[in-house]
């Protein structure tokens, strides 16, 4: 993030009476805020494109709702590119990062975790469902009778 760049977003944000903090995460400069519209826009599209992701597994996408998505939304300056980009990072930076994300928004850590069980049991029922659907046993035929001569 350019020095101007980042002078823009610190008025905006001062302007618009927002809470935030400014910190180094490695040499980023990573800005949290407390949360806007553009939060919520940004956990829709980051939802979305998660859940569409057939290529994540299970526990990645738990470790994205939960750690991903509340940081990155409520978080401006030098930020991953995507979510694996995110994931590489060093696990103290991305508790660090956690840390003060939850402490500046933590409505949105416990939305999206139960955003993400909700997710998690529906997808588990609709499995469920469908496996059901194709063991079901037929009806046996009747028997035919053996006629006496």
């Amino acid at each position: 993030m350019q020095a101007s760049e980042k002078q823009t977003l610190l008025e905006r944000l001062k302007e618009s009476h927002l809470l935030f903090e400014e910190f180094n995460l490695s040499g980023r400069i990573i800005i949290i805020h407390e949360t806007t519209g553009h939060t919520s826009r940004r956990i829709g599209e980051m939802v979305v494109a998660i859940e569409g992701d057939p290529d994540l597994s299970e526990g990645i996408k738990d470790s994205l709702f939960t750690l991903y998505i509340p940081c990155m939304a409520c978080s401006e300056g030098d930020l991953p590119k995507s979510y694996d980009e995110f994931l590489w990072l060093k696990s103290e930076d991305i508790e660090q990062w956690v840390k003060k994300a939850r402490k500046m928004n933590p409505k949105i850590f416990s939305l999206l975790e139960q955003e993400r069980r909700l997710t998690v049991y529906l997808d588990r029922q609709e499995q469920a469902k469908k496996k059901s659907r194709n063991t079901r046993t037929k009806r046996p035929k009747p028997l035919k009778s053996k006629k006496s001569s």
